[in-house]
Protein backbone atom coordinates (compact mmCIF):
# COMPACT_ATOMS: atom_id res chain seq x y z
CA UNK A 1 0.00 0.00 0.00
CA UNK A 2 1.30 3.46 -0.81
CA UNK A 3 1.38 6.49 1.45
CA UNK A 4 -1.76 8.12 0.02
CA UNK A 5 -3.74 4.90 0.46
CA UNK A 6 -2.68 4.56 4.09
CA UNK A 7 -3.62 8.19 4.83
CA UNK A 8 -7.00 7.84 3.18
CA UNK A 9 -7.83 4.59 5.01
CA UNK A 10 -6.94 6.12 8.36
CA UNK A 11 -9.24 9.11 7.82
CA UNK A 12 -12.85 9.07 8.95
CA UNK A 13 -15.64 9.34 6.40
CA UNK A 14 -17.15 12.82 6.05
CA UNK A 15 -20.24 13.33 8.16
CA UNK A 16 -23.50 12.68 6.37
CA UNK A 17 -25.75 15.69 5.97
CA UNK A 18 -28.81 13.52 5.30
CA UNK A 19 -30.41 11.77 8.24
CA UNK A 20 -31.79 8.26 8.10
CA UNK A 21 -35.33 9.64 8.34
CA UNK A 22 -34.78 11.86 5.29
CA UNK A 23 -33.35 8.91 3.35
CA UNK A 24 -36.39 6.81 4.23
CA UNK A 25 -38.77 9.61 3.16
CA UNK A 26 -36.87 10.11 -0.11
CA UNK A 27 -37.09 6.38 -0.91
CA UNK A 28 -40.80 6.36 -0.04
CA UNK A 29 -41.45 9.31 -2.41
CA UNK A 30 -39.46 7.60 -5.15
CA UNK A 31 -41.45 4.38 -4.77
CA UNK A 32 -44.71 6.33 -4.72
CA UNK A 33 -43.74 8.15 -7.94
CA UNK A 34 -42.88 4.87 -9.68
CA UNK A 35 -46.19 3.39 -8.54
CA UNK A 36 -48.05 6.44 -9.87
CA UNK A 37 -46.23 6.18 -13.24
CA UNK A 38 -47.23 2.54 -13.56
CA UNK A 39 -50.85 3.37 -12.74
CA UNK A 40 -50.87 6.24 -15.27
CA UNK A 41 -49.39 4.04 -18.01
CA UNK A 42 -52.02 1.39 -17.27
CA UNK A 43 -54.79 4.03 -17.37
CA UNK A 44 -53.51 5.37 -20.71
CA UNK A 45 -53.39 1.88 -22.24
CA UNK A 46 -56.94 1.16 -21.04
CA UNK A 47 -58.12 4.52 -22.39
CA UNK A 48 -56.48 3.92 -25.78
CA UNK A 49 -58.05 0.46 -26.07
CA UNK A 50 -61.51 1.82 -25.23
CA UNK A 51 -61.24 4.76 -27.65
CA UNK A 52 -59.91 2.57 -30.47
CA UNK A 53 -62.92 0.25 -30.04
CA UNK A 54 -65.34 3.22 -30.18
CA UNK A 55 -63.64 4.63 -33.27
CA UNK A 56 -63.66 1.27 -35.03
CA UNK A 57 -67.41 0.93 -34.34
CA UNK A 58 -67.91 4.46 -35.66
CA UNK A 59 -65.97 3.71 -38.84
CA UNK A 60 -67.97 0.52 -39.47
CA UNK A 61 -71.31 2.33 -39.23
CA UNK A 62 -72.06 3.69 -42.75
CA UNK A 63 -74.82 6.01 -41.50
CA UNK A 64 -72.75 7.73 -38.80
CA UNK A 65 -71.16 11.00 -39.90
CA UNK A 66 -69.76 12.23 -36.60
CA UNK A 67 -68.93 10.93 -33.14
CA UNK A 68 -69.16 13.28 -30.15
CA UNK A 69 -66.93 12.28 -27.25
CA UNK A 70 -67.36 13.21 -23.60
CA UNK A 71 -65.30 16.05 -22.05
CA UNK A 72 -61.76 14.97 -21.25
CA UNK A 73 -58.35 16.22 -20.19
CA UNK A 74 -55.84 17.70 -22.63
CA UNK A 75 -53.59 14.61 -22.52
CA UNK A 76 -56.51 12.35 -23.37
CA UNK A 77 -57.60 14.63 -26.23
CA UNK A 78 -54.06 14.45 -27.63
CA UNK A 79 -54.23 10.64 -27.52
CA UNK A 80 -57.59 10.67 -29.31
CA UNK A 81 -56.23 13.01 -32.01
CA UNK A 82 -53.30 10.68 -32.54
CA UNK A 83 -55.64 7.70 -32.94
CA UNK A 84 -57.99 9.59 -35.29
CA UNK A 85 -55.10 10.77 -37.47
CA UNK A 86 -53.86 7.18 -37.77
CA UNK A 87 -57.39 6.06 -38.70
CA UNK A 88 -57.80 8.78 -41.37
CA UNK A 89 -60.49 10.74 -39.50
CA UNK A 90 -60.86 14.42 -38.66
CA UNK A 91 -61.23 15.65 -35.07
CA UNK A 92 -61.94 19.13 -33.70
CA UNK A 93 -62.14 20.31 -30.09
CA UNK A 94 -65.04 22.38 -28.76
CA UNK A 95 -65.91 23.91 -25.39
CA UNK A 96 -63.87 25.60 -22.68
CA UNK A 97 -60.65 24.16 -21.30
CA UNK A 98 -60.94 22.65 -17.83
CA UNK A 99 -64.75 22.90 -18.06
CA UNK A 100 -66.33 20.99 -20.95
CA UNK A 101 -63.66 20.70 -23.68
CA UNK A 102 -64.54 17.72 -25.85
CA UNK A 103 -63.79 16.30 -29.30
CA UNK A 104 -66.08 15.63 -32.21
CA UNK A 105 -64.77 13.18 -34.79
CA UNK A 106 -65.88 13.21 -38.45
CA UNK A 107 -65.21 10.89 -41.32
CA UNK A 108 -63.10 12.61 -43.98
CA UNK A 109 -65.89 12.63 -46.55
CA UNK A 110 -68.30 14.37 -44.16
CA UNK A 111 -65.86 16.77 -42.49
CA UNK A 112 -67.40 20.13 -41.52
CA UNK A 113 -66.85 23.35 -43.40
CA UNK A 114 -65.61 26.61 -41.92
CA UNK A 115 -69.14 27.91 -41.33
CA UNK A 116 -70.22 24.80 -39.47
CA UNK A 117 -67.07 24.89 -37.33
CA UNK A 118 -67.69 28.54 -36.46
CA UNK A 119 -71.26 27.77 -35.36
CA UNK A 120 -70.16 24.77 -33.31
CA UNK A 121 -67.37 26.75 -31.64
CA UNK A 122 -69.94 29.32 -30.49
CA UNK A 123 -71.72 26.46 -28.71
CA UNK A 124 -74.70 26.39 -31.07
CA UNK A 125 -76.11 23.45 -32.97
CA UNK A 126 -75.51 23.43 -36.74
CA UNK A 127 -78.54 23.44 -39.04
CA UNK A 128 -78.93 24.00 -42.77
CA UNK A 129 -80.94 27.17 -42.10
CA UNK A 130 -77.98 28.67 -40.23
CA UNK A 131 -75.80 27.75 -43.19
CA UNK A 132 -78.12 29.61 -45.57
CA UNK A 133 -78.17 32.68 -43.30
CA UNK A 134 -74.36 32.74 -43.10
CA UNK A 135 -74.09 32.32 -46.88
CA UNK A 136 -76.54 35.20 -47.48
CA UNK A 137 -74.59 37.47 -45.09
CA UNK A 138 -71.32 36.59 -46.81
CA UNK A 139 -72.80 37.37 -50.25
CA UNK A 140 -74.17 40.68 -48.94
CA UNK A 141 -70.78 41.66 -47.53
CA UNK A 142 -69.08 40.67 -50.80
CA UNK A 143 -71.53 42.78 -52.80
CA UNK A 144 -70.95 45.75 -50.46
CA UNK A 145 -67.18 45.41 -50.83
CA UNK A 146 -67.45 45.20 -54.63
CA UNK A 147 -69.71 48.25 -54.66
CA UNK A 148 -67.13 50.24 -52.69
CA UNK A 149 -64.29 49.11 -54.95
CA UNK A 150 -66.18 49.90 -58.17
CA UNK A 151 -67.46 53.27 -56.91
CA UNK A 152 -65.38 56.07 -58.43
CA UNK A 153 -64.93 59.17 -56.33
CA UNK A 154 -63.52 62.54 -57.33
CA UNK A 155 -60.37 62.46 -59.44
CA UNK A 156 -57.16 62.32 -57.46
CA UNK A 157 -54.37 64.78 -58.22
CA UNK A 158 -51.20 62.85 -58.87
CA UNK A 159 -48.96 65.70 -60.00
CA UNK A 160 -47.38 66.72 -56.69
CA UNK A 161 -45.63 69.79 -58.06
CA UNK A 162 -48.91 71.22 -59.20
CA UNK A 163 -50.60 70.13 -55.98
CA UNK A 164 -48.16 71.92 -53.65
CA UNK A 165 -47.29 75.04 -55.71
CA UNK A 166 -49.55 77.11 -53.48
CA UNK A 167 -47.27 76.26 -50.50
CA UNK A 168 -43.84 76.75 -52.06
CA UNK A 169 -43.31 78.54 -55.32
CA UNK A 170 -41.11 77.00 -57.99
CA UNK A 171 -38.77 79.97 -58.07
CA UNK A 172 -37.67 79.49 -54.44
CA UNK A 173 -36.67 75.88 -55.09
CA UNK A 174 -34.67 76.73 -58.21
CA UNK A 175 -32.79 79.60 -56.57
CA UNK A 176 -32.01 77.43 -53.54
CA UNK A 177 -30.55 74.73 -55.76
CA UNK A 178 -28.33 77.22 -57.63
CA UNK A 179 -26.94 78.82 -54.45
CA UNK A 180 -25.21 75.62 -53.27
CA UNK A 181 -21.54 76.42 -52.81
CA UNK A 182 -18.74 74.36 -51.36
CA UNK A 183 -17.59 75.31 -47.91
CA UNK A 184 -13.81 75.11 -47.68
CA UNK A 185 -13.97 74.10 -44.03
CA UNK A 186 -15.46 70.76 -45.06
CA UNK A 187 -12.99 69.52 -47.66
CA UNK A 188 -13.29 71.86 -50.64
CA UNK A 189 -16.60 70.51 -51.81
CA UNK A 190 -15.65 66.93 -52.61
CA UNK A 191 -18.41 65.67 -50.34
CA UNK A 192 -20.96 67.37 -52.60
CA UNK A 193 -20.04 65.12 -55.52
CA UNK A 194 -20.17 62.01 -53.39
CA UNK A 195 -23.68 62.80 -52.22
CA UNK A 196 -24.98 63.49 -55.69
Amino acid sequence: MDILGSIMSSMDKPPSTVTEEEKRQRNARKQQMEKWKLQENKRIQTFKTKIKARIEDFMKDPKAEKLKLEPMEKVDRALVREITDDAGLTAFAFGQDEVDRHLIIWKRESAPGDDELAVLRRGEEWTEEKGEIIKAKREQMEAERNRKVNHKGPPVKTDYRAKYTHLISQEVGKSGAQDVAANSQYGNGWWLFLVL
